[in-house]
């Protein structure tokens, strides 16, 4: 990744932390319920050596 460049949003996450920014409406939780899709919630059968959603 560069600075300027667009990136998807699967990609920005796998390189760790991120901030969410964007206007009402504009798919700021559609897009984190799809990176979170199929992830174990925590306080589920989470095996604490894997991803997990909160």
């Amino acid at each position: 990744m560069r600075e300027g460049v667009l990136a998807l949003p699967s990609a920005v996450a796998a390189a760790g932390a991120m901030v969410v920014l964007g206007e009402p409406g504009a798919g700021k939780t559609s897009m984190l319920e799809a990176l979170t899709t199929g992830l174990p919630r925590a306080l589920d059968s989470w095996e604490q050596n894997a991803d997990a959603c909160l």
